[in-house]
């Protein structure tokens, strides 16, 4: 979903919150509050969403490594961890149902 719009789930989503970025390759990380790292993909990763991810902060960056825009994106969405699956950039998959960016709640 755009940013703008309002936020929706399924049944059996979960509410996250957290910062996304890129890996410099096609996936969209997103680093969970709890510090938990998954690859997002979905309905909510919207062109939108892809492009603010791939403009903010590298994976590296994070990590904490003083590389990449010092540009830090919030978002709060919700999705369905799914452990079962690794993305090509070798995390676990999140596939969302919706994605809002903004500051922390």
């Amino acid at each position: 979903m755009a940013p703008s719009g309002a936020p929706s789930s399924r049944p059996g989503d979960r509410r996250f919150s957290g910062l996304i970025g890129s890996t410099g390759l096609t996936c969209v990380v997103f680093q969970a509050d709890s510090g938990d790292r998954y690859a997002l993909t979905g309905a909510g990763v919207t062109p939108e969403v892809r492009r603010i991810a791939h403009s903010g902060r590298s994976l590296q960056s994070l990590d904490g490594q003083p590389t990449g825009t010092p540009q830090v994106v919030h978002v709060r969405l919700f999705g369905t961890v799914h452990p079962d699956l690794t993305s090509p950039c070798g995390l676990a998959v999140l596939v969302t149902t919706s994605v809002t960016i903004g500051q922390p709640a």
